[in-house]
């Protein structure tokens, strides 16, 4: 070839674990690697605390998904806890942003838990880990109201979409062929978007605010309460349709076949090709292919003048 290719880039493993070097202090990873929990309480409306995957999206796949549970909260025991015997912790205070933490006294079990405020997304890798997901690059689902963030902005503000919470399964799931990302609940489809337009790679994560809140990442480990491979079927079918009902007129064809040979520097090949469409069986070809594109096109429009009058 007349030009270089770049080189393709390296494949990489998909996530399939938290990352404890992209976490907040405020949150704990468990032994799993999958188990996250947050351990502030703020005097604040509200102290993010942000979780990401140990890699990003994989760049040799076609798609990915993944689903995150809301577990049970718990009050966090020990030397767990950001209020230690009811005083304030210093040493898990954040190296360079002073956000005003209080004690509220020995924890009470016997108090309820308030509703988890969760955000189920993807964040770059620059993504502060004290901010909600979704509010600078990526895009999140969050639990209240079902609000849909995009790069800074809600989605469809005036669209009301499912809360979730305790027990509730989230999903999150990538299609690079449709460049969408949707979400699911509960093994549903609730919603998609576009992916978000950054040059960062993304990575699952997670940004829990509620005192006790609990969640567990599901990579695959176990079968997803959504049917992913289903939906992927689907999303493969309709492209198809999609495709085989393109119609490209020959000399349209013949033109880009050219213009390819040229560029890629094949003129031995160009200058044959050119002498055959220029003989008399070329000229047959030709018309034989203009014919039957005509034939297609008036079966295309007797198909779709029949459904008007099925459905009119």
């Amino acid at each position: 070839s007349m030009f270089s290719r770049n080189p393709e880039p390296k494949p990489r493993p998909p996530p399939s674990r938290l990352d404890p070097a992209k976490r907040s202090k405020l949150i704990k990873i468990e032994a799993d690697m999958l188990t996250a929990q947050y351990l502030g309480y703020s005097k604040e409306s509200r102290v993010f605390g942000c979780v990401k995957a140990d890699q990003p999206l994989p760049n040799e796949s076609s798609h990915f998904y993944f689903e995150v549970k809301i577990l049970k909260p718990e009050y966090p025991k020990g030397s767990d806890c950001l209020y230690y015997k009811g005083k304030c912790r210093q040493d898990i205070y954040f190296d360079d942003e002073d956000y005003s933490y209080y004690s509220p006294g020995p924890y009470d079990a016997s108090s309820p838990f308030p509703s988890p405020y969760i955000t189920v997304g993807l964040s770059s890798e620059s993504d502060d880990l004290h901010t909600q997901i979704g509010k600078r690059d990526g895009c999140g689902f969050n639990s209240l109201g079902g609000k849909l963030y995009l790069e800074g902005k809600k989605c469809d503000s005036r669209k009301t979409r499912p809360s979730f919470g305790v027990g509730d399964t989230v999903g999150i799931g990538v299609v690079y062929s449709n460049k969408e990302v949707f979400y699911t609940l509960n093994g549903n489809f609730i919603v998609s978007h576009p992916i978000p337009h950054t040059t960062e790679d993304l990575y699952p994560s997670v940004d829990l605010s509620s005192i006790g809140s609990k969640i567990k990442f599901n990579f695959g480990q176990e079968k997803f309460v959504f049917d992913f491979e289903s939906y992927i079927k689907k999303v493969k079918k309709d492209e198809l349709v999609k495709i085989s009902s393109i119609r490209i007129k020959p000399a349209t064809m013949e033109q880009l076949v050219k213009d390819y040979m040229l560029s890629q520097g094949y003129s031995n090949s160009y200058d044959s090709l050119e002498s055959s469409l220029n003989s008399e069986m070329g000229s047959k070809i030709r018309e034989a292919l203009n014919q039957s594109l005509a034939d297609m096109t008036e079966e295309k429009e007797e198909e779709e003048c029949c459904e008007e009058e099925l459905n009119g």
